[in-house]
């Protein structure tokens, strides 16, 4: 339930941005996200669907390894702005993930 509300509330807002005119974009900044998530199907796609609802482009993607029943993968991710909170946000909803680091990509 809270991840629906903070997804909603992430599409939104960046509805709400596109509105604001033609041509108007937010800019966007890199950060590299170490995750790790529980290593079933459909894990990564869930993953990828709350990026992309936080307003979240994917631009790199590493499956670095399987463990104990958790995947671990590096992430690049652009982000509208310059803050990277309301992605984080949306990830922490997601049962089973957790963000392991976050580094801003120059």
């Amino acid at each position: 339930m809270v991840l629906r509300h903070l997804i909603k509330a992430s599409i939104e807002k960046f509805r709400n941005a596109d509105a604001i005119g033609s041509g108007y974009s937010l800019p966007m900044a890199l950060f590299r996200l170490s995750i790790s998530l529980p290593d079933r199907p459909g894990s990564l796609g869930l993953l990828a669907s709350a990026i992309g609802a936080a307003g979240g482009d994917i631009r790199g993607l590493v499956v670095l390894k399987s463990e104990d029943g958790r995947g671990y993968d590096d992430i690049t991710v652009a982000v509208p702005g310059s803050d990277p909170t309301d992605l984080l946000n949306v990830l922490g909803a997601i049962g089973g993930v957790e963000v392991v680091s976050i580094t801003p990509v120059e």
